[in-house]
């Protein structure tokens, strides 16, 4: 069942969920390349429930702890849209646990909310599965990935600058 972005409110008000409160789905379903492209960006069920077990479970939680404002660059991507955005083939932006967040005052901000979750999973005894700092020209974000495909949780940790 695919749930395009006009329904995806009502779905989730019947599944119950109201105990998000900094990130939503719709802020991680939200993409200006899609809408330049036209590009239906609409998660399945299974990825909306993805969606809401990674907002419920690890970035509230962490924005909470964190204490100040974290924003989401790019979110969940459909198939069509990753390929547009020339992500990689099996990115776990696809999976709806994966985000790429950013944080104002530049790099060794980016670099400090990075050691933040590293350590908050730590101190949480959870796992994810990757933690890049990534760089391209002078926009800085943190793609934080919780669960990778088929369930992976690597503990990558690097840096890529494009």
């Amino acid at each position: 069942m695919v749930i395009n972005n006009h329904h995806l409110f009502f779905y989730i008000l019947d599944k119950g969920v109201q105990d998000m409160k900094y990130f939503s789905v719709d802020e991680m379903v939200r993409s200006a390349t899609a809408k330049k492209l036209g590009i239906d960006n609409s998660p399945t069920e299974e990825i909306a429930n993805n969606l809401v077990l990674f907002i419920e479970t690890v970035l509230d939680p962490i924005r909470e702890d964190w204490g100040g404002p974290i924003s989401v660059s790019s979110g969940y991507r459909c198939p069509e849209l990753n390929k547009a955005v020339g992500g990689a083939k099996n990115s776990g932006h696809q999976y709806g646990f994966c985000a790429d967040l950013q944080v104002k005052g530049g790099m060794k901000r980016v670099r400090e909310l990075a050691d933040f979750i590293f350590m908050w999973m730590k101190d949480h005894q959870m796992k994810f599965d990757e933690l890049l700092f990534e760089r391209s020209g002078n926009v800085t974000w943190l793609h934080f990935c919780w669960i990778g495909k088929d369930g992976k949780q690597r503990m990558k940790c690097f840096d890529i600058v494009k």
